[in-house]
This record gives structure tokens, C-alpha cells and sequence, in this order.
């Protein structure tokens, strides 16, 4: 994985990533968010021109959409680590179920040694 592309790392389904990398990329997602949420609701606060707020929600919409593909790529990988089907994914938009998702995804160990879906990323150089 030393020498794979930032677009197989963050735009591909396949292969297999370890709770760190997951959880690093997940804590990086939430502070994105925050840095872009906490802005947007002081420029609504602060403005009365509906044409500003208007625009601000769809500048941060689109931009934490697309940091949402990332992460459903990386939450397909993480479930091929513990040896389950990308299927799986579709419980992140249960709610209260994706919460509990999301901490299984970051509190299991991976399957020891290669699975149907990749080498171990335990043993590969990072």
C-alpha cells in the first residue's frame, strides 16, 4: 500500500484497510465537517439576505458530499478486512444503527492473514 495512489487509496472499493487508517480518515472527515458547519451557521446567524444563507448551504452540501464518496469506499474496504460484503454499507443510513455500525467498523480487529478480498494490511509496508 507505500506506493498506491491517492485515488486507489480513497476512490476504490477494492482491497482492504486497517482500523487506524479508518479511524484517521474518519476523525479528519468529522473536523472537515465541523470546520465547514460551524462557518456556515455564523454566516446565517449573522445575515438577514436569504440569497447568502442560500448559497452558503449549498457550498458546504456539495462539498461534504463529496467527501462522503471517499468515505463509503474506505467503509467498503474496512468491511473487506473483516471479511464481509460491501453489502453491508447500506446499514450507515439506518440511524441510531449506523452509529453502532460505525463503532463496530472501528473497534474489531481485521481477519488475520489474507482474506477473498485482499492481502492483510497489517502485514503490508505503510
Amino acid at each position: 500500500m507505500k506506493n498506491s495512489s491517492l485515488e486507489e487509496r480513497f476512490l476504490s472499493t477494492k482491497g482492504r484497510i486497517n482500523r487506524k487508517i479508518f479511524i484517521l480518515y474518519a476523525v479528519c472527515f468529522i473536523l472537515f465537517c465541523l470546520f465547514l458547519i460551524i462557518p456556515t451557521f455564523l454566516v446565517i446567524i449573522s445575515t438577514t439576505d436569504g440569497t447568502v444563507v442560500d448559497i452558503s448551504i449549498s457550498i458546504v452540501s456539495t462539498l461534504i458530499e463529496l467527501a462522503l464518496l471517499p468515505s463509503l469506499f474506505l467503509g467498503i474496504k474496512r468491511l473487506h478486512d473483516l471479511d464481509k460484503s460491501a453489502v453491508w454499507i447500506i446499514l450507515c443510513v439506518i440511524p441510531l444503527i449506523n452509529m453502532l455500525f460505525l463503532a463496530y467498523l472501528c473497534l474489531i480487529k481485521g481477519t488475520d492473514g489474507d482474506n477473498k478480498y485482499g492481502k492483510d494490511p497489517l502485514s503490508l509496508d505503510l
